[in-house]
């Protein structure tokens, strides 16, 4: 028994039978046993062999807001089923990754307006609006084909990958724009990389070695990222210096608008941590119990 699919939001089960020894010439045809809604995870034999057990997962997600007096999370535009939200500098616009698959969607933040800007069998991860609402960048890729970074114009219209495929041994990944919009800062297999978009110059940044997930600064002086051991590193654009934030987890870094917060998941996912730039002193914000 096994599970495929066309990405990770459609595996089913199917079955194969191995080829009799008493009929070394038949050749056996897999079975597809479920065709949806729930995503197929680990199957596993009962002992007698009549039986397949396997971990369903509906592959939905709920949008939700934290209630800043009660702590509480409630339903955030209707609770639609969208995850890694990026909110426009006008704060009119989102982007998400919803369904079919892992697609990259845009609407408006009063409702309407809504547009899918990327088509399955592509999947996108993190997209990220540029500071003038007219792109968005995503990391992405499609089964058997070398992933990369990709930008959509906000309006709909071609995906267009940021890189050659020839550089996709680079594993560049985790696109951050910079605060002007003409710069992408994203992660590399040993490091960081910062990319003019008009010129096509690439420049290696000093002191990123181990550094990944990076996101830049609305007001362009720090980047925060993730290292080998999950700290949140402080890194310094103009002088390449680093310093370790937090050391309770790294996960899914946000800037706020002003640049004088950070925030990010501990390890297990079940904290929001703050971290105060003035003071450098981090606080749990919000827990996800």
């Amino acid at each position: 028994a096994f599970t495929a699919g066309n990405n990770n939001h459609d595996w089913d089960l199917w079955l194969f039978q191995e080829r009799p020894r008493f009929l070394p010439w038949s050749d056996p045809t897999p079975v597809r046993l479920t065709r949806g809604p729930l995503v197929v995870r680990r199957p596993r034999f009962s002992p007698d062999g009549r039986r397949i057990f396997f971990i369903g997962d509906a592959g939905r997600a709920e949008l939700v807001q934290r209630d800043a007096k009660s702590g509480h999370w409630t339903p955030y535009l209707g609770g639609i089923d969208a995850f890694q939200l990026d909110f426009s500098r006008d704060r009119k616009w989102i982007t998400f990754v919803g369904p079919p698959g892992l697609s990259v969607w845009r609407r408006r933040i009063g409702g309407g307006d809504e547009r899918q800007l990327t088509q399955p069998p592509l999947n996108a991860v993190n997209p990220r609006w540029a500071p003038d609402g007219t792109k968005v960048v995503f990391y992405g890729g499609e089964i058997g084909k070398p992933s990369g970074i990709f930008v959509v114009d906000a309006a709909g219209g071609p995906v267009t990958p940021v890189f050659t495929q020839g550089r996709a041994a680079r594993f560049e990944s985790e696109p951050s724009w910079s605060p002007d919009g003409k710069r992408l800062l994203y992660s590399i297999s040993d490091g960081l990389e910062v990319i003019d978009l008009e010129a096509g110059v690439v420049e290696k940044l000093p002191n990123s070695d181990g550094l990944v997930a990076p996101r830049w600064s609305p007001d362009g002086r720090y980047a925060v990222s993730a290292d080998n051991s999950a700290q949140l590193i402080l890194y310094e654009m103009a002088t390449h210096q680093r310093t370790v934030l937090a050391t309770a987890g790294s996960g899914y870094p946000s800037w706020s608008p002003d640049s004088r917060s950070v925030y990010f998941l501990n390890g297990p996912c079940s904290i929001l941590y703050r971290v105060d730039m003035q003071t450098r002193r981090v606080r749990p914000f919000a827990t996800l119990d």
